[in-house]
């Protein structure tokens, strides 16, 4: 999928989320607040599938299924004792869980980048640190 069409998948996403909020009764800031992060993060998920379609195994899974968590927990119970409607409520959901996702894309952009970066050989190859690791040591093969 090219460039234009991933953005416009993402815009059109966003759209619909940020629509299907608005329709609950939330206020304009959190519609375009929920339609930005869903915008992002579906569009970042579209370029970086060529990325993850062909990686399997626990290593891989673990980061996966946390990335989930931390995105899904708070979002499904932290905000159950919120004194707030359960349109709001999922409304902030819908929040939580799109920054979290958008957040997750934009992280694994900057290592796909960092990785191309290195390849290239514009990265430095000095002492082993945050910016020099690579992509399997930062995904934590460095145990």
């Amino acid at each position: 999928m090219d460039r234009q069409h991933r953005w416009l998948v993402g815009v059109l996403a966003g759209v619909a989320f940020g629509g299907g909020v608005s329709a609950l009764g939330a206020g304009v800031a959190l519609a375009a607040s929920v339609a930005f992060v869903w915008c992002v993060g579906v569009a970042l998920a579209l370029r970086l599938n060529r990325y993850a379609s062909d990686t399997t195994g626990f290593d891989t899974a673990r980061w996966s299924g946390l990335a989930s968590l931390v995105m899904l927990v708070p979002a499904m119970f932290g905000l159950l004792e919120l004194p707030v409607s359960a349109d709001l409520r999922l409304a902030l959901g819908l929040l939580v869980v799109g920054t979290g996702f958008a957040g997750t894309q934009v992280g694994v952009a900057t290592m796909v980048e960092r990785e191309k970066e290195r390849e290239e050989g514009s990265v430095s190859s000095g002492s082993p640190d945050a910016t020099s690791a690579s992509a399997s040591d930062v995904a934590g093969n460095r145990d």
